[in-house]
């Protein structure tokens, strides 16, 4: 009787085992370190630490920091037209859910994804940070959308070309709209995208548009918008729900030549934006917090265009972007007494070396001019980026 028991206990466990192996196949586990140095002038901004502090960094003009910007996990998981993924970031700053989505595709042109996403919206959100060839994405873009992602569900729609080098996508979806901190009510934003793709042997063209529709809670009795120039307050109810509204529009070219691949691309957006009269930014457009009031409507424009020239028979990729970011349209310069107002530009220029597929290195510089009035004077605030990436 106990050789009979025995015997069924390692049956389920070679059971168990097999079963487990045959679902690691369906695995798949990948990810990236990076690595950063920064170097600032002392009114400019880093990714990895605090601003500048005279009593903790010194009577200085610069000062530096140094980390783990990101360090992704993710883990992915594909069978019988379904799958899931699970993406955190890990850091010295502790642990950060991502991505948590469940994925239905039903058909070769239908695609079905519920969870965490990635925001689908513009061409630079959607595209792997580690293959970013600044060190980050657009500044407009990660105000607008901290953290690149949102909780929601999306449908994604594709043409079904004859010719595989070809792709028309259309998504569409809601989002809760507060980045990956938790709901606070029933109301949702509406994103859509739509996008064609050639990919040739010498010639690659990328189109696309996209829209965002929805609303941030103003817990405020009092809404400010600008009237002749002038910021202007108007009553209304606590808790209205002020229009969140973006419209962008997007190109990608790329050409093989005799240096190597040249790429250009570019992207713009504008719309409206409430938010706090000290943070242009949408971290958490569901507050209902008095003091996150998003009682500042804004009208905004930003765009970008990056150049990329890989070489060819060298390890090396020279990288130009200039970006241009008015976080209020409706007021010039000369009227402007809020920093968040301000107009930046931006001309960025550096230097990617791949020594091999898994081990990176970028050197990038942040020349950023404001724009200028009696009141706010041109900042010292230029950045030195070096950054280190492992990818596994």
């Amino acid at each position: 009787m106990k050789i009979i028991k025995n015997i069924i206990i390692y049956a389920v466990i070679l059971l168990v085992c097999s079963t487990t192996m045959a679902q690691l196949e369906n695995m798949r586990l990948n990810g990236y370190v990076q690595t950063d140095f920064e170097l600032a002038g002392k009114d400019g901004q880093t990714y990895l630490g605090p601003a500048y502090s005279k009593a903790k960094d010194g009577d200085v003009d610069y000062f530096f920091r140094y980390g783990v910007y990101r360090g992704l996990i993710r883990a992915t998981f594909e069978k019988d037209k379904g799958s899931g993924a699970l993406e955190i970031n890990v850091t010295e700053a502790g642990v950060i859910p991502l991505v948590a989505f469940l994925q239905f595709d039903p058909y070769s042109w239908l695609s079905f994804q519920g969870g965490l996403l990635n925001v689908d919206y513009g061409f630079e959100l959607m595209y792997p940070s580690s293959l970013l060839e600044t060190v980050e994405r657009t500044n407009y873009t990660r105000l607008l959308f901290p953290k690149e992602h949102d909780l929601g569900f999306k449908f994604t729609l594709s043409y079904p070309f004859k010719e595989k080098n070809k792709n028309l996508s259309f998504s569409f979806g809601m989002m809760s709209g507060n980045g990956i901190n938790k709901i606070a009510d029933k109301n949702m934003n509406f994103l859509s995208h739509l996008k064609y793709d050639y990919k040739g042997d010498v010639f690659s063209l990328g189109l696309g548009a996209s829209y965002y529709e929805g609303s941030t809670n103003n817990a405020d009795t009092l809404i400010y918008k600008v009237n002749s120039g002038v910021w202007q307050a108007e009553e209304v109810q606590a808790n209205q729900k002020n229009t969140r509204r973006y419209v962008g529009f997007e190109f990608q070219l790329g050409y093989h030549n005799i240096l190597g691949l040249s790429s250009l691309r570019g992207e713009a957006t504008f719309g409206k934006q409430p938010s706090r009269q000290d943070n242009f930014a949408s971290q958490d457009g569901n507050s209902y917090n008095q003091n996150d009031a998003f009682s500042y409507q804004r009208n905004f424009l930003g765009y970008y265009l990056c150049y990329i020239q890989k070489f060819e028979k060298l390890p090396l990729s020279f990288v130009a972007k200039y970006s241009y970011f008015d976080k209020n349209t409706d007021l010039s310069a000369s009227q402007v007494n809020n920093w968040n107002d301000l107009a930046m530009h931006d001309l960025g220029l550096g230097v990617v070396w791949d020594f091999n597929k898994h081990i990176k290195a970028l050197l990038f510089y942040d020349k950023i001019l404001n724009e200028t009035n009696t009141l706010f004077k041109q900042l010292n605030d230029d950045v030195v980026h070096l950054r280190l990436q492992y990818k596994f």
